[in-house]
């Protein structure tokens, strides 16, 4: 996605200035036109015709990710970890903070946040956490009452806060931690059995393993 982005002159320029927003697609167009237009130039109009189609690409994108800064459309890991650490400390995979009306404005905001960089720097983590939200927020008054679905989930959290800790500070013993709490994870999803629930935390796990063999973004260090 940043690859494509990168490619689109009207991007790059955005990215130079305030990053992604209407007002500054529209003005570095503007000047972009006097520059190209043929009438203006004298050249033939091909580099105004590829202005025109990159200006209805960076629209597109816009909508997509406008509001975002673009440190955080050129790190979107790095920022992708601190916000689902704010993710994790708010609560939001309880479905009583997830739908309280005083924090309901802040958790979408967070959400809304988290789902546009997850798009930016990994789809598959997209489609994953998208689900987790769907069923897991869905169904977490049932796993109260299983006792072996309560403790994957113990295990599914542990092994996040320490995920999101390794990658906020490089510490080693955060990140063994965190590969055993998700591999304990899995082995108790194992024994519990197939289930939409169980293979959506299932796919979680192993997703947070492979980042796990990235280096730390190291989001507590400046």
């Amino acid at each position: 996605m940043i690859e494509q982005m990168s490619q689109n002159r009207l991007i790059r320029e955005m990215l130079k200035d305030k990053g992604i927003t209407s007002d500054n697609l529209k003005k570095i167009y503007r000047a972009l036109c006097k520059k190209t237009h043929p009438d203006i130039t004298g050249k033939n109009g091909n580099e105004f015709i590829n202005l025109q189609r990159e200006y209805e690409e960076a629209r597109k994108y816009v909508v997509e990710f406008e509001g975002l800064s673009a440190e955080k459309i050129l790190k979107p890991r790095y920022f992708l970890y601190k916000n689902l650490r704010d993710y994790v400390s708010y609560g939001l995979f309880s479905s009583r903070i997830r739908k309280h009306p005083v924090l309901k404005q802040r958790n979408e905001a967070l959400l809304t946040e988290i789902i546009k960089l997850a798009n930016l720097y990994s789809k598959e983590f997209m489609k994953i956490f998208l689900e987790y939200n769907r069923v897991h927020i869905k169904k977490l008054n049932e796993w109260s009452t299983e006792k072996k679905i309560k403790n994957a989930k113990r295990l599914f959290l542990s092994g996040i806060n320490c995920f999101l800790d390794y990658e906020g500070n490089g510490n080693i013993l955060s990140y063994r931690a965190s590969k055993s709490y998700l591999y304990d994870c899995i082995c108790e999803l194992k024994l519990i059995g197939k289930g939409h629930t169980q293979n959506m935390l299932n796919d979680f796990c192993v997703w947070i393993l492979k980042e796990l063999e990235l280096p730390p973004v190291k989001f507590f260090i400046k």
